[in-house]
């Protein structure tokens, strides 16, 4: 049986404040501020992986602009950091997206209706920004629940 070396390590409060102003970015009611909590956060060749795990080109910026419709489709979208775990320089991250859209959101139409979902993320921080993202939200989830007005997600 092989032992592993790596250990557990104390998250830090910097790392923690990149990952808290990433989620204030994510926020609409910080959109004005969205560009500067990226560009403070993230490393400009920032990597990012979503649902499907494939990688997203574009580092920040290209985030910047995927974030601008959802804030105009979703104005009070909210991400609520529920849970960060650290080991290392990787923090898992369990939070919170929610809101009501006022326009087509992920080829939903609005209805008035919220929605709630669970988002899970995986970041890399070196140099005191974060280097690479792995995320995984429940977004058919959103859609189902701005659909039907579940925002409990039917689980």
């Amino acid at each position: 049986m092989t032992t592993s070396t790596k250990s557990h390590v104390q998250r830090t409060t910097s790392d923690e404040n990149v990952i808290r102003r990433f989620y204030t970015a994510l926020s609409a009611e910080n959109a004005e501020s969205a560009e500067s909590a990226l560009i403070d956060s993230c490393a400009s060749d920032w990597q990012s992986y979503g649902n499907d795990g494939r990688f997203r080109p574009g580092g920040p910026s290209a985030f910047l602009t995927v974030l601008r419709v959802m804030h105009a489709s979703v104005p009070d979208l909210k991400w609520d950091i529920k849970e960060i775990l650290a080991f290392e320089n990787r923090y898992v991250v369990r939070s919170q997206a929610s809101g009501t859209p006022v326009a087509a959101f992920l080829g939903a139409t609005p209805t008035g209706k919220s929605f709630n979902v669970m988002a899970i993320d995986v970041h890399t921080i070196k140099g005191g920004r974060i280097v690479r993202t792995y995320h995984v939200e429940d977004w058919m989830s959103a859609i189902q629940q701005v659909r039907s007005g579940d925002t409990q997600g039917g689980h």
